[in-house]
This record gives C-alpha cells, sequence and structure tokens, in this order.
C-alpha cells in the first residue's frame, strides 16, 4: 500500500517521535571506546594499555563481586580489543564505530 502525504518533515518526524514506545530500553545505546577506557582522543596506545590495565583490574570477576563487574569487565575488554590493535583502532578512528558493530 503505498500512502502520500503533503506534511512537512518537522510535522512527520514530530509523528514518528509519537509513535515509538520510550518506555523500552535503548538497545542501541553505543559508548565510545575512549569513554569506556576514560582516556582522551590523542591517547598514546602506552596510555591505552595502562588504562585497561587498572580498569580491568578494578572490574575483574574474581576481584570485584558487585553486580555490574562482570558487564563492565567485558566492556572494557571489547574496548581495549578496538583501541588496541592498530587495523581496529584506524575504523573507529575513520568511521566511529568498532569492528564489531
Amino acid at each position: 500500500m503505498t500512502r502520500t502525504s503533503t506534511v512537512s518533515g518537522s510535522e512527520y518526524h514530530s509523528t514518528l517521535c509519537q509513535k515509538v514506545d520510550h518506555s523500552l530500553p535503548n538497545t542501541l545505546h553505543f559508548v565510545s571506546p575512549i569513554a569506556i577506557l576514560e582516556v582522551n582522543d590523542e591517547a598514546s596506545p602506552t596510555e591505552i594499555k595502562k588504562a585497561f590495565l587498572e580498569m580491568a583490574k578494578k572490574y575483574h570477576p574474581d576481584r570485584n563481586s558487585s553486580a555490574e563487574a562482570k558487564e563492565k569487565f567485558a566492556e572494557v575488554n571489547e574496548a581495549y580489543e578496538t583501541l588496541g590493535d592498530d587495523q581496529k583502532r584506524n575504523i573507529y578512528d575513520a568511521t566511529g564505530m568498532s569492528s564489531n558493530d
């Protein structure tokens, strides 16, 4: 079924937003590997590795029994996997996405 409309772009956007169920969790939430490792955009490989080791130690499930530790540890590992590998880092720098996305 083809439907034509003469509404403006902002009216159409407003209508679409009204139909979105905002009570559902945002499953497409993306957190930058740089933010996860708490380093700046210009961090050297040494700085990235140091941040990773500190956070991995902090959130390792054998050392941290909090409910969020396992999830945070996985995030830290994925962030380092992206930033610690030159090829994956280049992809991230060029696109803003890791090669896992």
